[in-house]
Formats: C-alpha cells, sequence, structure tokens
C-alpha cells in the first residue's frame, strides 16, 4: 500500500515550472495567477489511501499569499477549476452565516436527526425564495440599505432583503386585504412609514 516517500508539495514546486493561466476569482472577477500541482495519496489507518491532487497558486498581483489546494478527485476537474471553485466558498460561508443569523439555523431546536431532515431544506430554502423576491424586487424598486451605529455598508446583505420582503408581504398581503386596506391608511404616512420600517427590521 506504502511505497516510497514523494517529494512534499512545497519541494515540488521549487524544482517545477510555474504555469500563468487565467482562474476564477473573488467577487467574480478573474486573476491571473501561476499554478503548478502534482498527486500523492492520503493515508489514514484502517481507511486505506485516498488519493489527492494538490495545486498551488499564487497571485501575480502580489496581494494574496501563496496557498495550497487539496482535491480528491484527481483529473475530474481542472487546475482552474479546482481554484475557481475554493474561491466561491465565500458565497458558500456567508450562506450559512446569514440563514444562521436571520433564519434560526443550527438553533436548540436542530439537535435530532429528524428535525434537522424536516427544518434545513425549509429554512434554505426560505432564504433562496426571499433572495429571488428581493433580487426582483431590485429590478424597479432602488436598494435600501439599514444602516446602524458603528457598521456603514454600501451594499445590501440579506438583512436587507429580509426587511424589504417583510415589508412587501406587510404592505401587499395583509394590509392590502379589503378588511384591513381602510383601517391602515387612517394613519399618517409617516406613521405607517415608521411602523413598516421597524416591524420588518425586528428579528
Amino acid at each position: 500500500m506504502k511505497g516510497a516517500k514523494l517529494p512534499s508539495p512545497a519541494e515540488t514546486v521549487v524544482l517545477s515550472k510555474l504555469r500563468e493561466t487565467k482562474v476564477a476569482w473573488y467577487r467574480a472577477t478573474e486573476r491571473t495567477v501561476k499554478i503548478a500541482t502534482g498527486r500523492g495519496h492520503w493515508y489514514r489507518t484502517g481507511q486505506g489511501l485516498v488519493p489527492v491532487q494538490w495545486v498551488f497558486v499564487r497571485d501575480v498581483t502580489g496581494t494574496r499569499d501563496d496557498i495550497y489546494l487539496y482535491c480528491t478527485w484527481p483529473g475530474l476537474l481542472s487546475l482552474e477549476q479546482i481554484v475557481g471553485i475554493y474561491m466561491m466558498r465565500w458565497n458558500i460561508e456567508v450562506t450559512f452565516e446569514e440563514v444562521r443569523a436571520h433564519l434560526g439555523i443550527e438553533g436548540l431546536r436542530h439537535w435530532c436527526k429528524h428535525s434537522v431532515l424536516r427544518l434545513i431544506p425549509c429554512l434554505f430554502g426560505l432564504f433562496s425564495l426571499v433572495t429571488l423576491i428581493y433580487n426582483k424586487h431590485l429590478k424597479l424598486h432602488p436598494v435600501r440599505l439599514i444602516q446602524r451605529l458603528g457598521y456603514v455598508k454600501s451594499e445590501p446583505t440579506f438583512a436587507d432583503a429580509l426587511a424589504t420582503v417583510r415589508e412587501l408581504f406587510w404592505t401587499e398581503a395583509v394590509f392590502g386585504q379589503p378588511q384591513f386596506r381602510w383601517v391602515w391608511k387612517k394613519f399618517p404616512v409617516r406613521l405607517r412609514s415608521l411602523l413598516l420600517t421597524h416591524l420588518c427590521q425586528a428579528v
């Protein structure tokens, strides 16, 4: 199962000629990098050998540190795809963080198997639904950001999307009903706006 020890990735990079290529980068951009690659195995007692392909990535602009990426599907993905998938991880991490902060994923209610299988897909589905509604809303309306003291942002977050969708729900699905519409219109415009703004931002 075990053969002669292979050179480490760092040792291989020193002796390799780096290839320059363009890869997908953060914020849906492209960047020119230099890469090198090699293959080896990861071994764990009782689990056998796992083939591994590693990719060395050097940012030619010098703004990022050199990194080594590892893939357990050697040959299935190109080197550029491996780097691109790694760069997309930020979107995945942000999604999990936003769902955890605003929709309650990984709370105490999700400690049993059946609860996880039942609720987690629903919460991720809700996240997707809010995002799609907000994206369509922005095509016809300007962006409104929720600003807090000490936290200034220039781009909308999921909190802004959730507040906007809540406001759409209250104004169109609830107060748009005939039995509520006439009562709601009795409130002054500024009071209506104030109530909606604060109620829709409530966690």
